[in-house]
């Protein structure tokens, strides 16, 4: 997220940047990092993975529907959003 001002600026929607040592800062952060640990676990060799692996994770985790989106995934919201 280094281009988050830019982001903001063309979106208008506020981004929020944890400080680097501040991991009570970083719910989100570390719940991602905690469900993508159950499909890629600690020592996966990205490099290896094959692109469809990847996306297959990816989709699942865009489809997940999340109570801070009242229920709806990212992919929905982002949906919503820009139509």
């Amino acid at each position: 997220m280094r281009d988050h001002r830019r982001f903001t600026n063309q979106t208008k929607m506020p981004v929020y940047v944890a400080h680097s040592h501040s991991l009570w800062q970083r719910g989100a952060n570390e719940n991602t990092n905690g469900l993508l640990r159950q499909c890629f676990p600690a020592g996966t060799r990205f490099n290896r993975l094959s692109r469809r692996n990847i996306t297959r994770v990816q989709t699942m985790r865009n489809n997940r529907p999340w109570n801070i989106l009242n229920w709806e995934s990212p992919a929905q919201a982002v949906h919503h959003l820009l139509r």
